[in-house]
């Protein structure tokens, strides 16, 4: 391994990982330069400390802005922000100025995300309200107004890159058909005639973890399910 992995970093354009904010430190992003990662994306979802509540997320607005000193100090080269529309009790104004918040910012690249209720999470089970699609799609647009005024482009239905800097070269690989393999609990692998997932779990993400880590110190596969894709 000690072998292999130095020319695979010698061949990789793109070696990502992602995190939340409050994750981030400047110890951890030397190690990530170090390993030559060069993307690190981080779970924004929002500036509204409300909707942050909502969503379950345990950093703050502040974390957010520490988290990019330290990338930008650092000279990481690819910094990527998810944006989220249609978290309950989101609203267009809300939305709007998450985007105003992110530009300030200036992070690399901007993925926005439409919110969808997965089966048997909290969120579906507590029957909360969410965002109307229309109201949804109305973020959509002011998003696309707001990042092309401020200089980003439009690389893709639902990404905003600042021209020479920002990508997301797994995603555009994805489009492509290419084979993407996925390590670590939950993670996806997706090729040209299937697709599968690593353990998981939608209740209890540490068990899914705690299988995985079994698994993969057993020699046992972490796959648990998928399907096989036909022509058609």
């Amino acid at each position: 391994m000690e072998e292999v992995f130095p020319n695979f970093r010698k061949t990789a354009k793109e070696i990502s990982i992602e995190g939340t904010p409050n994750s981030i430190t400047t110890e951890k992003v030397e190690e990530y330069l170090s390993l030559s990662f060069n993307r690190v994306s981080l779970g924004v979802q929002t500036f509204c400390a409300s909707e942050l509540l909502l969503a379950r997320r345990t950093h703050n607005n502040l974390d957010v802005e520490k988290a990019v000193k330290i990338l930008h100090s650092k000279k990481l080269p690819n910094i990527v922000f998810d944006l989220m529309a249609g978290i309950a009790g989101q609203t267009v104004e809300s939305f709007k100025q998450s985007v105003i918040e992110i530009i300030k910012l200036k992070p690399d690249t901007v993925e926005i995300y439409a919110l969808g209720v997965m089966p048997y999470t909290s969120w579906q089970n507590k029957n909360e309200v969410f965002m109307p699609d229309k109201d949804i799609y109305r973020c959509y647009k002011l998003a696309m107004k707001l990042f092309l005024n401020a200089g980003y482009i439009q690389d893709c239905h639902n990404r905003y890159a600042l021209p020479g800097r920002g990508s997301f070269l797994q995603e555009d690989n994805v489009f492509k058909g290419e084979t993407l393999i996925g390590f670590g609990a939950g993670a996806r692998t997706y090729a040209t005639n299937m697709h599968y997932r690593n353990n998981y779990s939608a209740n209890n993400h540490y068990s899914a973890v705690k299988k995985y880590i079994e698994n993969i110190n057993n020699d046992k596969s972490p796959i648990e399910d998928g399907l096989k894709i036909s022509p058609e």
